[in-house]
């Protein structure tokens, strides 16, 4: 009898096993920093930390989640959109620790996205950049005239329309303002002419001096 008890327990648990992780909601544990991922394709995300587990998620291309820590394959451990726990390799991904853990709140966390905000001139030489971290939904980021140095006006548009989606990805992803130089260039004078006087020799083929003119 109690050989059949553990039969039935082993079966259950190599069943068990044989469906994998079960998703695991992200309340209440620590936060350690952000995860971008930095390959140019979307990249796979798993329930585990390695290629053995099934797919659960992509990340596409610069979209960032919470990072909760790592499996022991060295994977970072992640917090999808959904509030639930997923693997990114760290191969195709970076971490940017923040300098103390924070607290996950659960769903209630506001969705975040980065986008570069650049300054540059009409030749394409960079005045400034900075990162503007925006929340879900659309916004209308401004040109801040005080980013650049005295002697410059903007040339173009002044604000620029983001959006970012659900799972943290902005559209676009970074913004440029071109800005001209409004400096007074002085005007091109020609220098005075100078003249100079030079003799003019004619001579013969043998070099005697036939005449001499200025």
């Amino acid at each position: 009898m109690k050989r059949r008890v553990l039969g039935l327990l082993l079966t259950t648990v190599i069943a068990l096993g044989a469906l994998g992780p079960v998703a695991v909601q992200a309340d209440g544990i620590n936060i350690i920093g952000q995860v971008t991922i930095t390959h140019h394709n979307n990249v796979n995300i798993r329930s585990g930390g390695s290629t053995d587990y099934p797919v659960v998620a992509t990340g596409a291309p610069g979209q960032q989640f919470p990072c909760t820590g790592f499996a022991t394959s060295g994977w970072y451990e992640i917090i999808l959109p959904d509030n639930t726990i997923g693997y990114v390799t760290n191969n195709l991904s970076l971490l940017t620790y923040y300098t103390k853990p924070i607290p996950w709140g659960g769903s209630t966390d506001p969705i975040q996205a980065s986008v570069l905000v650049q300054y540059i001139t009409n030749f394409g030489q960079s005045l400034h950049s900075e990162y503007v971290r925006l929340s879900q939904g659309t916004h209308y980021v401004s040109a801040n005239d005080a980013r650049v140095p005295v002697g410059y006006t903007l040339s173009g548009a002044r604000v620029a329309t983001v959006t970012v989606n659900a799972s943290g990805v902005a559209s676009p992803a970074s913004i440029t303002f071109v800005y001209v130089s409004t400096a007074t260039q002085p005007p091109v004078t020609n220098p005075p002419a100078q003249y100079a006087t030079v003799p003019i020799y004619y001579k013969d083929l043998y070099g005697a001096v036939l005449y001499t003119d200025y």
